[in-house]
């Protein structure tokens, strides 16, 4: 429990929580409130630790190898290989300046970018349902992951 809630706040300090999230909602962030927003962006910071954390344990013993790095005008590319016991994986991610201050907004693993991804999914879920139905697939999940992370084996 410990270690995530480090992994958390090291995520929460390098990553672009509202950026992600609006780039991986799309176009349905434009009619959202205020308060949906920051809802949305809340929600969205969860899954994404969630999923950060519930990998820490496949990526503990591996070793990061910096590959390259791309910078173009505030942005940035940083391409780095996982590789252990458990995992030999491409990572790249995708950060913007803002400020001095660099935060990613994408992570591709393996070719595959978190964005697009969720993106495809919110999606598709907004589509058969509404937007308030993707919000509350949101609410379920992590009240679920909260659920396993409190529930004790005996």
């Amino acid at each position: 429990m410990e270690r995530r809630r480090k992994i958390q706040d090291i995520v929460r300090q390098r990553v672009s929580d509202e950026d992600m999230a609006r780039l991986a909602l799309g176009k349905p962030w434009i009619a959202l409130t205020d308060i949906q927003r920051q809802e949305f962006v809340d929600l969205f910071a969860q899954l994404l630790r969630d999923m950060f954390a519930g990998t820490i344990d496949d990526i503990a013993d591996a070793q990061v190898r910096y590959l390259s790095e791309r910078r173009e005008q505030g942005f940035a590319e940083v391409r780095t290989k996982l590789v252990g016991p458990k995992i030999d994986t491409l990572i790249d991610f995708r950060l913007a300046d803002k400020l001095g201050q660099w935060s990613v907004y994408d992570v591709v693993i393996d070719d595959a970018g978190l964005v697009s991804n969720y993106h495809a999914q919110f999606t598709r879920i907004i589509r058969d349902h509404s937007y308030a139905g993707l919000v509350k697939k949101m609410k379920e999940q992590t009240l679920g992951v909260k659920a396993c992370e409190t529930t004790t084996v005996p």
